[in-house]
C-alpha cells in the first residue's frame, strides 16, 4: 500500500488533470476514459466518496467503473 504522501501527490495530479480538462470543455461533454480509468484506479486505492468528492465526479459513475476495474484485475 502506497503511503499518504504518494496518495496526495497521486491525488493532487489527477485533481489538476480534471480541473485542466474541465476548463477546455465543455460541460456535458464526455469525461475521457483515460481520466476515468485513473479516478478508478484511485477509487480502488484512496475509497470511493474521496475519490468521488476530491475530484467531483458522480460516486454512482465511479463506483460502477471502479467495481469493472477491480473485477478485470482479478
Amino acid at each position: 500500500m502506497k503511503d499518504s504522501r504518494e496518495n496526495t501527490k497521486a491525488t493532487d495530479d489527477l485533481c489538476r488533470r480534471f480541473d485542466t480538462w474541465r476548463k477546455t470543455h465543455r460541460s456535458r461533454a464526455p469525461i475521457p476514459s483515460e481520466l476515468w480509468d485513473r479516478a478508478a484506479e484511485l477509487a480502488i486505492e484512496q475509497g470511493l466518496w474521496k475519490t468521488a468528492c476530491t475530484l467531483y465526479l458522480d460516486y454512482n459513475a465511479l463506483k460502477k467503473r471502479a467495481d469493472a476495474r477491480y473485477a478485470d484485475e482479478l
